[in-house]
């Protein structure tokens, strides 16, 4: 789920979840207490790891949105976890930044190594480190086929709602012998 939901599960119903994992940080939730009542308590209450892509978890995220009533303390996790911090929550949330640009533009590799470190936590009751540059090389099979037509692959995964599609191309391999 999304950054902002989840810290709203983090906060608010602690007894129905044991942890959880969001994925994005901008956390933007609109400064508006009577017309938008929902607003974030910073009491993180489970422990919470946020999956995000470095360019997420700016605070400028909301200049680019064209958002002018987002409160700096709710637009952005690093500001999140601040205040919870400084109001005393029973945890604090942990940051993974992807070390690449986009939203949710997340590798399985990452995905579960996240869900595993939650798990550790969870088990452990030992709060794991931020990870500012984390990023998980994965290498896929090569499958594409280039011959004198041109090149012959498949795409992975298209996401409808942000435009990102995965191909089974290699930008040091069939990248590079078709001069894309």
């Amino acid at each position: 789920m999304g950054g902002a939901i989840v810290t709203l599960i983090s906060e608010r119903y602690p007894m129905l979840f044991t942890g959880t994992i969001a994925v994005g940080a901008a956390l933007l939730i609109r400064n508006d207490p009577i017309n938008n009542p929902i607003q974030f308590l910073y009491k993180c209450q489970i422990p919470s790891l946020y999956l995000s892509n470095y360019t997420e978890v700016i605070s400028k995220k909301a200049a680019f949105m064209n958002i002018d009533d987002v409160s700096p303390q709710t637009s952005c996790i690093y500001n999140y976890k601040e205040q919870c911090v400084k109001n005393k929550a029973p945890v604090e949330p942990v940051l993974y930044q992807i070390g690449r640009p986009g939203h949710g533009t997340l590798n399985i590799t990452e995905y579960m190594n996240a869900f595993d470190t939650l798990l550790s936590w969870i088990e452990t009751k030992k709060r794991p480190e931020d990870e500012e540059c984390y990023m998980l090389e994965v290498k896929p099979e090569r499958t594409a086929i280039i011959d004198e037509h041109g090149a012959n692959f498949s795409v992975s995964r298209i996401d409808r709602l942000y435009g990102d599609i995965d191909l089974n191309l290699h930008a040091q391999g069939e990248l590079h012998l078709l001069k894309i």
